[in-house]
C-alpha cells in the first residue's frame, strides 16, 4: 500500500475530519502550488478538495504528495470539511492496485469520469453508483474485453441512480410491453411510444429496448442501437457542451 501525503495547512474555520474510500475524477492546478481535486467518495458522494502544496515539495522534502495519486484507482482519502464548499485533502493512500489502463480503455475511463463530473450533484452519497463505477473500471481493464458493454451498463445505471432513467419496459401511450420485431419511438421527456408525437423523436427497435432492460449488449447490432438510445437519454442532462472525452474515441 503506497502512501501519498499532503502538507498540513492551518484551518481558520471549524472543520470536521473524514476518511474513506474514494476515486479521483479530475485534477487541476489551484493557485501557485496547490491542486483542486474533484473526487467521488463512498460516504459523501462528489466533493471538491484542495491539496495545498501538492504541486510542490512537502515538509519532508519529498516531491509530489496527493498530486501523484493515480486516477482510476480506489484510494483511501483523509480530508476535512470546513464551512465552505471546498474541503482540505490531507492524505491519499492506494487501497488496491486496479488495472493500469492504456489506449482505448483509458479513453473510456476518462469518459466515465467526465460523466460523473458533469452529472453528479455535490455531497450526495450514491454507494450503489460508487460500486458500479468500480466494476466498470475493472471491466475496462480486462484484456480482450468488449469495451462497449461496461460503458453501456454504466450509462444506464448512472441514469437510474440519478432518477433520470426512462421506463424502457413500457410503451407509454398504450401501456403494453415492447415487442421484439416492432419499431417504436423514444424521447427522453416522453419515454417509449408506439406512435410518433412529433418530428425529432428517435426510432428504436423492440429488440434494442429488450437488450437495454436485460443489460445484454453482446449483439453488436442491438449494442449500436442501445448506444444511440442512451446517448439521447443522457443529452438533456449533459446540456449542449460537448464531452471532451468523446473526441478521443468517438465510436465508443
Amino acid at each position: 500500500m503506497s502512501e501519498l501525503s499532503c502538507p498540513a495547512a492551518s484551518v481558520q474555520t471549524r472543520s470536521a475530519s473524514f476518511e474513506g474510500p474514494a476515486y479521483i475524477l479530475h485534477t487541476r492546478p489551484w493557485r501557485e502550488t496547490s491542486l483542486l481535486f474533484d473526487v467521488f467518495t463512498l460516504e459523501q458522494g462528489r466533493l471538491s478538495l484542495i491539496g495545498r502544496g501538492a504541486r510542490g515539495t512537502n515538509r519532508t522534502g519529498r516531491a509530489g504528495g496527493p498530486g501523484r495519486a493515480p486516477p482510476f484507482q480506489r484510494l483511501i482519502l483523509h480530508w476535512e470539511n470546513g464551512r465552505g464548499e471546498i474541503g482540505q485533502l490531507r492524505e491519499a493512500r492506494e487501497l488496491v492496485h486496479g488495472a493500469r489502463l492504456r489506449g482505448k480503455p483509458l479513453a473510456c475511463a476518462f469518459y466515465l469520469n467526465e460523466l460523473l463530473v458533469r452529472l453528479l450533484p455535490k455531497a450526495d452519497p450514491l454507494p450503489g453508483l460508487f460500486a458500479d463505477y468500480g466494476d466498470a473500471l475493472l471491466a475496462l481493464g480486462e484484456e480482450g474485453a468488449r469495451l462497449d458493454t461496461p460503458l453501456r451498463r454504466f450509462e444506464k445505471r448512472l441514469l437510474e441512480h440519478l432518477g433520470y432513467l426512462p421506463d424502457f419496459d413500457c410503451v407509454m401511450d398504450t401501456g403494453a410491453l415492447p415487442e421484439a420485431g416492432r419499431m417504436y419511438y423514444f424521447a427522453p421527456e416522453l419515454g417509449v411510444l408506439e406512435q410518433t408525437p412529433a418530428p425529432g423523436v428517435l426510432p428504436v427497435a423492440g429488440d434494442v429496448l429488450a437488450a437495454l432492460v436485460r443489460e445484454d449488449f453482446a449483439d453488436p447490432r442491438t449494442a449500436r442501437g442501445v448506444r444511440t438510445v442512451l446517448a439521447r437519454a443522457l443529452a438533456p442532462h449533459l446540456g449542449s457542451r460537448p464531452l471532451k472525452s468523446r473526441e478521443l474515441w468517438p465510436d465508443t
